[in-house]
């Protein structure tokens, strides 16, 4: 589980890595733009860092949020490990951009999206035991069908050996 959490806030400084990367890339062309002119090209950078922002990519809080919900929803439809595993990365991304709102000092957001992550592992602890008891349903159930078939080959084996003497 901690190497999932890991791997998560790696992703996560990889999302906000990237869009620092775009936001200078846009900077630089702008930047030797000669055809623009000193109030123009200022204005230019600030629609293009807007422009960035938006089209980074980069997740907020609420993104993940729905994400995550989304996910469960899709466990909860079909549960197999790689949607657990994926609904354990979101709620672990979910856990560091909380992170980064409590070290920002936005405690009405992060407390918001705390109870959200909240209600989203609660959801998911039960969709979790849905599956467990599915899953013991349908070992159960191989159990007796095993048993019906062990039933029925003994029976059989009896009216067999009792047909088969002189």
């Amino acid at each position: 589980m901690g190497e999932r959490i890991a791997k998560a806030k790696r992703q996560h400084n990889s999302m906000i890595t990237t869009f620092f990367l775009r936001v200078l890339r846009v900077l630089r062309v702008l930047r030797g733009a000669t055809a623009v002119s000193r109030m123009n090209r200022s204005t230019a950078m600030l629609v293009a860092f807007c422009l960035a922002i938006g089209l980074s990519g980069c997740d907020s809080p609420a993104r993940t949020v729905s994400t995550t919900r989304k996910q469960i929803a899709e466990f909860q439809a079909a549960p197999n490990d790689r949607r657990q595993s994926d609904v354990e990365e979101s709620l672990a991304i979910l856990d560091t951009q909380i992170e980064v709102l409590a070290k920002k000092g936005d405690t009405v957001q992060c407390e918001l999206f705390r109870q959200q992550a909240s209600r989203l592992r609660s959801d998911f602890q039960a969709a979790k035991l849905s599956r467990a008891f599915t899953d013991a349903k349908n070992a159960i159930q191989g159990i007796g069908d095993a048993f019906k078939g062990a039933g029925k080959v003994i029976g059989d084996t009896i009216k067999n050996a009792a047909t088969n003497e002189p």
